[in-house]
């Protein structure tokens, strides 16, 4: 409350009711962060003194942790927060004296391209709130030329020709209408109430939904479609704001699961009887509790904002005060690659535990999983979320990854029976998986320290439930990630406090598999007698150098021209063992990326 004073002396704190004599009184309220309110009220009978105190403290604004210098080229992260009193309305970012990018509320994130902007640059976050009031921070970056270097190479290679140079770069957004054959489930959902999340939720009355006619009908969905020259994003809002499709360009692939109907299955974080999630496809979030969730298949907001040629598409759950979440999309001009911003908060006034996951649906490419599939974990150790390969660790149990009692467990042709498995501590920044049979890959770039939950799951050659989900037999693996390491932890936000980290989503192909991948190249060295074959994918256009080393020394070096168009792979013959070292370099001889067997 407010400190209230009459006479200048202290009488406590709104709301107050006082009992005085009658008299002149000079009345005074006060609070930090605010314009101070007084009043001379003459006081004959009882009196109610109402009076509006104007916000004058400026918000607070933050920038995320920068370098003071960096090379030109490098794509810097720029994560913009504020705290205000009242709240924050809005936010810019500016470069040199111009806004580059604005966004409303709490939090802006920005990728800065800095390959054309060699020198010393000023960057401010400025925050407003709903009174006007403005909070500035600012930090200064040196951004250093790279020099070019000449490259000459020690074998003689085939010449690389790269493929037509794509039109200008450019990001485009528009709606559109998807339709879905459906089960007529939505007659028999019922609403209920969480108390504990302050959140509504749908659950199916399975009875009546058993005793009804169940003839497919058409349902039609509002879709946002995000397109660069490599990526096609169908988003749908009303299906729980998933990302529905991923068009990769250059092979006309879909990366992600897509089921032919829409079909309401026993599985969810409700009973048997009352789940209905729905194995639609795509990528979705698991909000505010494991198992899928409230919110993966109800309505949710959305908002599309632009900076620097992209465009970034804001899905929202709600805007109501209770524990909440929003997810940004964004995809940028010249990159292979869409970026997750998860940002979940606490607008209340206790502490709230939540749970918060990504489950991507996905067969690269193929209409069902193929036997084919490698699934690319970097851990020793993986925690059995649940089997029924009897032949495997169960529940809670811990298993060796990849081999298990002789069986590589990598392989999807490995697995009889379905199989969901947590990585308690992953050693890198990146899973994926490759299908061999349709030459396409995934990669997830994300920060373990920030969000470490990955999970597996899929369902084996013998799954013999297909019925229960789907029309058409067909089978999908689920790639998740996470705040917590696994379903049985929650983690904790504090009253007016959020969570929010950065990813990296890109498919991939051409390379023969994978063993390494990061924001800007995906790379994979495979071993065989008498040769090497290396294979490297990059989410933009890249000309730099190829380099394989053996123990350390170098024995081949290619001059390149790689993009998501044109990804590289060579079989290089080799007539000695030993420990092989693949690397990317870029132009100026920086390290792109490098895998070590």
């Amino acid at each position: 409350g407010a400190t209230v004073t009459v006479d200048g002396t202290p009488r406590g704190e709104t709301p107050l009711t006082l009992t005085l004599p009658p008299g002149t009184y000079r009345v005074r309220v006060e609070k930090e962060g605010y314009e101070p309110f007084e009043r001379e009220l003459t006081l004959n009978q009882k009196e109610i003194l109402r009076g509006e105190l104007k916000d004058i403290a400026a918000p607070t604004p933050s920038l995320s942790p920068l370098p003071a210098q960096v090379e030109e080229g490098t794509q810097l992260e720029i994560t913009l927060t504020a705290w205000d009193n009242e709240g924050v309305k809005r936010l810019e970012l500016l470069i040199d004296e111009a806004v580059v990018y604005e966004s409303p509320g709490d939090s802006l994130f920005y990728l800065w391209d800095t390959s054309p902007v060699p020198g010393e640059h000023l960057l401010v976050g400025r925050a407003y709130d709903t009174e006007g009031n403005m909070g500035q921070t600012e930090v200064e970056i040196v951004i250093t030329r790279v020099e070019m270097a000449t490259v000459t190479p020690t074998t003689t290679v085939p010449t690389v020709t790269p493929k037509p140079t794509p039109p200008a770069a450019q990001v485009t957004v528009q709606e559109t209408e998807i339709t879905i054959p459906s089960y007529p489930y939505e007659a028999y959902l019922r609403e209920a109430f969480d108390t504990e999340y302050g959140i509504p939720y749908l659950w199916l009355d399975r009875a009546a939904y058993k005793s009804a006619s169940h003839t497919l009908v058409l349902k039609t969905f509002k879709a946002i479609i995000l397109e660069n020259e490599y990526l096609r994003l169908t988003i749908v809002p009303g299906l729980g704001g998933r990302i529905y499709k991923s068009l990769f360009k250059p092979t006309g692939q879909n990366l992600f699961y897509e089921n032919s109907v829409l079909k309401p299955s026993y599985w969810g974080p409700l009973s048997r009887e009352e789940n209905w999630w729905l194995a639609a496809g795509g990528m979705e979030w698991a909000f505010p509790t494991d198992e899928h969730g409230y919110e993966w298949g109800t309505p949710w907001e959305y908002s599309v904002g632009y900076k620097e040629g992209g465009i970034t598409l804001s899905l929202r759950d709600t805007e109501t005060d209770r524990l909440r979440v929003k997810v940004d999309i964004s995809l940028l001009p010249g990159r292979a690659y869409f970026t997750l911003k998860p940002h979940i908060e606490n607008p209340t006034s206790i502490e709230a535990w939540y749970q918060f996951w990504s489950n991507t649906l996905l067969t690269l490419g193929s209409k069902t999983v193929s036997p084919e599939t490698r699934f690319i974990y970097p851990t020793s150790q993986v925690i059995v979320h649940g089997s029924g390969d009897s032949n495997l660790p169960q529940a809670g149990e811990t298993m060796s990854w990849p081999i298990y009692k002789g069986r590589d467990m990598s392989w999807y042709g490995n697995w009889v029976s379905h199989l969901g498995l947590f990585i308690p501590q992953p050693s890198r920044d990146f899973v994926g998986a490759y299908n061999h049979e349709t030459d396409l890959g995934v990669a997830r770039i994300f920060p373990r320290q920030e969000a470490p939950g990955v999970k597996l799951f899929a369902m084996g050659s013998g799954f013999p439930c297909t019925d229960t989900y789907t029309d058409d037999g067909s089978q999908y693996f689920e790639i998740w990630g996470g705040v917590t390491p696994t379903f049985g932890e929650y983690a904790a936000l504090a009253p007016g406090e959020a969570k929010e980290w950065v990813e990296y989503w890109y498919p991939f192909w051409g390379t023969g598999g994978l063993d390494f991948a990061n924001r800007r190249a995906a790379l994979n060295l495979d071993v065989k007698e008498g040769a090497v074959v290396l294979g490297v994918a990059t989410t933009s256009l890249e000309r730099g150098t190829v380099s394989l080393l053996l123990d350390g020394q170098e024995i081949h070096r290619e001059t390149v021209t790689i993009s998501p168009a044109q990804p590289y792979r060579r079989e290089i013959p080799i007539g000695a063992s030993g420990s092989f070292t693949l690397r990317l370099l870029g132009s100026g001889g920086e390290s792109i990326a490098q895998y070590e067997e």
